[in-house]
């Protein structure tokens, strides 16, 4: 069962822009709103005032030292409003529409014991306008107004990854897969019609040995679950009967919403394995992890 925190614990408040000018408001990239250990399968709630009295288009949780759990398979789940994203990744991003509603983090492994360092900041931070809003100043877009480039941008400013490296992988009715790459790690971006961006960064060696998972829930209740393989396994990874690829490395899971228990399923040159439980397999040659209900919503 997840565990709920709502203690405020230790806060390291980042407000990276600094004085307010009349008419205008202040910009901060990120405020951070907790810096501590968390412990697995806990649910932090943001608490602080200073960071709650500031605006914010998105959430982002990591961990800082995956190195110390008992197992190197960790997902993080971060939600901002109505909208969350789980991935088997140490550092997510959820974003949509600007609101002043409490983050929500968390991380999980197959332990529910271990507890380590980890961040989690509101991200487009902006402090309320002191004298009203300015009209001569250009507020940038958000959520469903803003364009792909608008939206990779910010997304790329908060990783620090170079933005026209980004590159569409794939896409589904309402969204879209990009990926941005640099030297030796890979931030994978999906972007819904509805407003709703996720950002997740993977180590490039894991692209290469397990597939990547992002499960999105908008502000409807709406899941969707895409899978980004590598082009080497991409071709097996479409024998997964639930899974319709949409492009030469991108799968949209058709049973994303009906799903109730975490499916992991080994990889090998006949195509996909029998899917197993998350406990019952390791070390596979190439393996695609399937989010259910049960496992983010427990």
């Amino acid at each position: 069962m997840k565990k709920r925190n709502q203690v405020a614990g230790s806060f390291a408040v980042a407000i990276l822009a600094t004085a307010l000018i009349p008419g205008t408001a202040a910009m901060a990239a990120e405020v951070t709103w907790r810096n501590a250990d968390a412990t697995s399968c806990t649910e932090y709630v943001e608490l602080s005032q200073s960071t709650l009295a500031l605006s914010r288009t998105g959430q982002r949780g990591r961990l800082t030292t995956v190195g110390e759990t008992s197992s190197a398979l960790v997902r993080i789940t971060v939600q901002h409003g109505a909208v969350n994203t789980t991935q088997w990744s140490n550092d997510v991003t959820v974003e949509g529409e600007r609101n002043y509603q409490r983050g929500r983090f968390s991380w999980r492994n197959d332990t529910c014991v271990d507890s380590i360092p980890s961040r989690a900041s509101a991200t487009g931070s902006s402090a309320p306008s002191v004298g009203g809003p300015d009209p001569r100043r250009q507020v940038p877009a958000v959520g469903a107004e803003a364009t792909d480039s608008e939206r990779i941008e910010r997304l790329a400013e908060v990783y620090q990854f170079d933005a026209d490296s980004a590159e569409l992988q794939g896409e589904h009715e309402d969204a879209r897969v990009y990926t941005l790459a640099a030297s030796d790690k890979t931030l994978v971006v999906t972007l819904h019609e509805s407003g709703v961006s996720t950002a997740g960064e993977y180590k490039n060696s894991e692209i290469n040995s397990r597939a990547i998972t992002i499960r999105t829930t908008d502000d409807e209740d709406q899941v969707s679950q895409f899978i980004v393989a590598s082009h080497e396994a991409a071709p097996y990874v479409a024998s997964i009967s639930t899974l319709e690829r949409v492009s030469e490395t991108v799968f949209i899971d058709k049973s994303a919403s009906e799903r109730e228990t975490l499916q992991r399923v080994e990889i090998n040159d006949s195509g996909a394995s029998q899917a197993r439980s998350f406990a019952g397999l390791t070390d596979p040659p190439y393996e695609v992890i399937l989010f259910g209900s049960e496992e983010i919503n427990e």
